[in-house]
């Protein structure tokens, strides 16, 4: 039987219109794992909420999004655009997701609301510095993978990545574990401490570097979902 995994959709502003969307190259990877998409607009409606999750097997949440400050006890430190609404959604489906033991893997913004969810907080500050340096472009990076972690099996203990750290884990929430680190001590990959099969991911998937590196973390996902 084909697994059914839901791509959690973003919104976007086109021709002074909302949009909701995904990533192709998601899909793409999805499809390559002989698994089937399926788009999901969260909802604040329970029995929308439940049917969906009662539908897949598994769940990959993404966006860019910094998340709302206000959600982990912080008033935001720049101007930023807040829809708690939609907000309120995302972390009510995230909960629900770990109340169903759903698998998920959350990358970028779904990391930051899985980590806001249970009470962890999220560093805003984009200018982080070292050695007088601001390291927060987007660039190649290396991070360092814990030998307890899932993930060791399919790279090892390193990986070439591309992102930034802004926003990023400040305070991790509890019952979540660090898995990855890049040379500065970032949170990078975290996983869960109970039996729920869950990766949090910091970097940006679609530009990370190593041939099949990111159709192999996909296949990955999906195959250890029973």
């Amino acid at each position: 039987m084909i697994k059914k995994i839901g791509l959690i959709s973003f919104d976007d502003i086109r021709t002074g219109r909302l949009s909701h969307e995904v990533y192709a190259d998601y899909s793409k990877w999805i499809e390559a794992a002989n698994a089937a998409p399926v788009v999901y607009i969260p909802q604040s409606d329970d029995i929308i909420l439940d049917a969906f999750l009662d539908l897949v097997d598994g769940v990959i949440f993404i966006g860019e999004k910094p998340v709302n400050p206000f959600n982990y006890g912080e008033e935001p430190d720049f101007k930023m655009d807040i829809d708690f609404k939609k907000e309120s959604a995302e972390l009510l489906l995230v909960k629900r997701i770990f109340e169903k033991k759903t698998p998920l893997m959350a990358i970028r913004r779904g990391l930051w609301l899985v980590n806001t969810a249970f009470g962890g907080s999220i560093a805003q500050n984009s200018n982080i510095k070292e050695n007088g340096e601001n390291i927060n472009k987007e660039k190649h990076h290396e991070i360092y993978i814990e030998k307890s972690s899932d993930l060791f099996e399919l790279y090892g203990d390193r990986e070439i990545v591309y992102g930034d750290l802004s926003p990023s884990i400040n305070r991790l929430a509890k019952g979540f574990r660090i898995s990855a680190k890049n040379k500065s001590g970032n949170i990078e990959i975290i996983e869960s401490e109970n039996d729920n099969l869950f990766i949090g991911i910091q970097f940006h998937l679609d530009y990370s570097e190593g041939e099949g590196s990111l159709e192999k973390l996909f296949k990955y996902f999906i195959g250890k979902i029973i």
